[in-house]
């Protein structure tokens, strides 16, 4: 039923019920012989939501340094679970607050409550970006010649992501390609 007396009756003849929503349900017992029925007993149906958790940002780094682990923080009681998927996805590492992935891309991080295994009902993104790293090549170059301090050099540069700085020598980093008032 839904109500404690009177009401609408849900379901007849049955000791199971699968209820549609959360709220307060009604049962009572009928001796079918008889025809003596008890009095409604309430059954409170609740949903144990579990907070989606935060990501501790995405993390971005140059091609050959070390991958750094992903992070996302659950909500107290809950901890976290990795999948390769926003939804569905293979498991990748199940109660960890942290992740430590092998290749750049997006990974999926969902809470799970500790007391009771429900889980959220969204996951969180966090990307690991892996730049390329710039290759500079020398696109054109002026001999000094004898004695002189009149040579030159210019950079060119492909990969990574412009705008590019250049320096020589442990020189000071600028932002021309070209370097001049080179000697021997």
């Amino acid at each position: 039923y839904d109500a404690p007396t009177g009401g609408n009756q849900l379901l007849m003849g049955s000791v199971t019920f699968t209820p549609t929503a959360v709220g307060t349900y009604y049962a009572e017992a009928r001796d079918v012989i008889n025809n003596c029925v008890s009095g409604r007993i309430a059954i409170t149906i609740i949903e144990n939501s579990v907070a989606t958790p935060s990501s501790a940002g995405n993390e971005a780094i140059c091609a050959g340094e070390p991958l750094p682990a992903l992070s996302a923080m659950p909500a107290a009681g809950e901890t976290i679970d990795w999948y390769d998927a926003p939804t569905g996805g293979n498991l990748l590492l199940m109660g960890s607050t942290t992740y430590q992935p092998t290749l750049a891309g997006t990974y999926y991080a969902e809470s799970r409550s500790t007391t009771n295994g429900c889980t959220s009902n969204a996951r969180i993104a966090v990307t690991l970006t892996i730049f390329d790293l710039p290759v500079p090549s020398v696109s054109s170059s002026n001999d000094p010649g004898c004695d002189d301090n009149d040579g030159s050099i210019t950079l060119a540069v492909s990969g990574g992501l412009m705008p590019y700085q250049y320096q020589i020598n442990n020189g000071t980093l600028q932002n021309n390609p070209t370097f001049g008032g080179l000697g021997v």
